[in-house]
């Protein structure tokens, strides 16, 4: 799984540097996996289904997948992925591209790295002892605890936190992909293009009310951009929920992929389909023994 590729501070991801994979790393990657393993697309899982059923150990293959359709999936990865036959699934959250959500890690990132940081928002989101030592921090940790006290927060106060945010960004950020761009991805012979929200929520803490809200939003969205349903999907944060699952089979997704350390076995549930997050130890670990 990969996030952003290229400058961390390209597009405002600065403090979370850890999810942005230079490109010279991702194309180094992907080389040596594809000399070792076989990169597969969807479509070719689909007329093989017994890659994801039969434990046979001589059916190995590795799925490349793109998180939140930023904008350097297309205008690098996907372009280069093509050239070299290696198909990739890109996850696309729908508000991010029509500009009706923003991305909170982004805005929380570019605000702290512009100066911008209004430190009321504190209040709504940190303890008094969280706030105590915020300025003595640096912009990296500043993020690492506002993201932390956000995903532990209630619903209500997420929502308060979120609005106070896209209202002080002003604007949307245009790091990610375009509906024309979204759109060609879709009709690539080699590329997949799956749901990934509309609003990039941790889904186990909504209820499920505000849950089929988002995701019907979401799957209207990519509707209207590309004109085909997608069958797959990606929880933002790796994090499922039962109604999140309900809501995936009721509209006859075939997979859903979370967030995990280790490889996928027939084991698992193909709405648990693990990832090795591509900025991660034991990614990098996995990737020098091939």
């Amino acid at each position: 799984m990969f996030h952003q590729i290229g400058d961390p501070w390209k597009g405002g991801f600065g403090p979370a540097s850890e999810y942005c994979m230079p490109l010279d790393d991702f194309l180094d990657a992907a080389d040596r996996i594809a000399r070792k393993v076989p990169i597969l697309s969807w479509n070719e899982i689909g007329e093989n289904s017994q890659w994801l059923s039969k434990p046979d150990d001589n059916l190995d293959g590795v799925l490349l997948t793109f998180d939140d359709g930023y904008r350097e999936h297309y205008q690098l990865a996907s372009g280069i992925m093509l050239h070299q036959g290696w198909p990739g699934i890109f996850f696309i959250c729908t508000g991010f591209v029509t500009g009706d959500a923003v991305s909170i890690e982004h805005a929380v990132a570019q605000l702290l790295h512009d100066g911008k940081w209004n430190h009321t928002f504190n209040t709504q989101i940190l303890s008094e002892a969280a706030q105590s030592d915020f300025d003595q921090l640096n912009h990296r940790n500043q993020f690492k605890r506002i993201m932390s006290a956000y995903h532990s927060a209630s619903e209500s106060a997420r929502s308060s936190f979120y609005t106070e945010i896209a209202g002080q960004m002003g604007h949307q950020s245009p790091n990610y992909v375009s509906p024309v761009q979204v759109k060609a991805l879709t009709d690539s012979d080699l590329h997949t293009v799956g749901l990934h929200t509309h609003s990039h929520p941790y889904l186990p803490t909504l209820a499920e009310q505000s849950t089929h809200a988002d995701l019907d939003a979401a799957l209207d969205k990519l509707l209207q951009l590309t004109g085909r349903k997608p069958a797959l999907f990606a929880y933002p944060y790796g994090g499922s929920s039962e109604a999140t699952e309900q809501w995936l089979q009721e509209n006859q997704f075939q997979a859903a992929f979370v967030t995990e350390r280790y490889g996928y076995t027939p084991k698992n549930p193909l709405y648990q389909i693990p990832r090795f997050d591509a900025c991660s130890h034991s990614f990098k670990q996995w990737v020098s023994q091939l």
